[in-house]
């Protein structure tokens, strides 16, 4: 496989059959690039492993790890072992549509997007309306200003996400489900941070991506279905990793002074809000681990 010119990452915790969704529509719709695709189970605990090394193809590659290192770590390990010079990073609940890697290397030789460090695509519900695919970068602000627009929207029960455009467009980061990023520049940042367990990881990279003078663009070609954005609802590990790793990035990039403390402070309503979905354990659970991510 010297011949490798993307390599696809694909972290799996649990979701054995959508890996596998997702392989066979990567392997129906790109057969004309060489490229890898790297699975990387995060010690699911479960039939995973059984279910996929049935997958048999010189092109997949099944990497174990022994304990769950988080969502940006698993990628870094199976990175190390990947062969392409770029990287195609997918959550395992997407799946193509079309030929994206096509696309997505058409982008990466557009003169241009010479600037463009990382791309992403305008992400589609299974119904194939518009999903979250990318953002403005966070900051204290934004992050409040965007809850509240969400609300807002959830109460006049208006779309979430806009139409995709027919161009390529600038947002401050790509969302991580689906991320093609040179190899090189992905080294050179480091990679991932591996204190974001899960969330945030992508849109930290890209934070350090933009302070070196790349931009990160959605482009119009690919056609991939992300399942679990089209959701609404998470479940409390997902409330609870989400707003731990939102308050990292927080401190990490704008600090830990009052200004700092003011932020997680009003942004505590918000979980207020929801607070009744859940039950008072999965709340004590997530207020306590809310309060130690702010003073630590």
């Amino acid at each position: 496989m010297s011949n490798v010119i993307v390599s696809v990452i694909i972290v799996n915790y649990r979701s054995a059959d959508l890996v596998l969704r997702c392989i066979q529509s990567i392997r129906k719709h790109s057969a004309i690039h060489p490229y890898e695709i790297l699975v990387i189970d995060n010690a699911s605990g479960d039939d995973s492993l059984k279910k996929l090394a049935t997958i048999s193809d010189k092109n997949i590659r099944l990497i174990s790890n022994l304990e769950n290192v988080g969502f940006g770590a698993a990628n870094n390990i199976a990175i190390k072992k990947a062969k392409g010079n770029f990287l195609l990073l997918l959550n395992p609940d997407t799946y193509f549509l079309n030929d994206a890697i096509k696309h997505f290397l058409d982008a990466v030789n557009d003169p241009l997007l010479v600037s463009t460090g990382a791309f992403g695509a305008y992400l589609l519900s299974p119904q194939l309306a518009p999903n979250m695919s990318g953002g403005d970068l966070p900051s204290p602000y934004n992050l409040l200003q965007s809850k509240i627009r969400y609300l807002l929207r959830r109460l006049l029960n208006r779309p979430l996400f806009p139409q995709p455009s027919t161009e390529a467009q600038s947002v401050g980061f790509v969302s991580g489900a689906c991320l093609f990023i040179r190899r090189s520049l992905f080294e050179e940042l480091g990679g991932f941070d591996p204190k974001f367990f899960l969330y945030y990881e992508e849109t930290d990279l890209q934070c350090r991506m933009h302070r070196l003078g790349y931009d990160r663009v959605i482009i119009p070609g690919p056609k991939i279905i992300h399942l679990e954005g089209a959701s609404h609802s998470k479940s409390i590990n997902a409330r609870i990793y989400g707003d731990v790793s939102m308050l990292y990035y927080v401190k990490k990039h704008f600090g830990k002074g009052i200004k700092y403390y003011i932020f997680a402070a009003i942004y505590l309503i918000f979980p207020l809000t929801i607070a009744p979905r859940y039950s008072l354990r999965d709340n004590t659970r997530y207020f306590i681990s809310y309060f130690k991510a702010i003073f630590q």
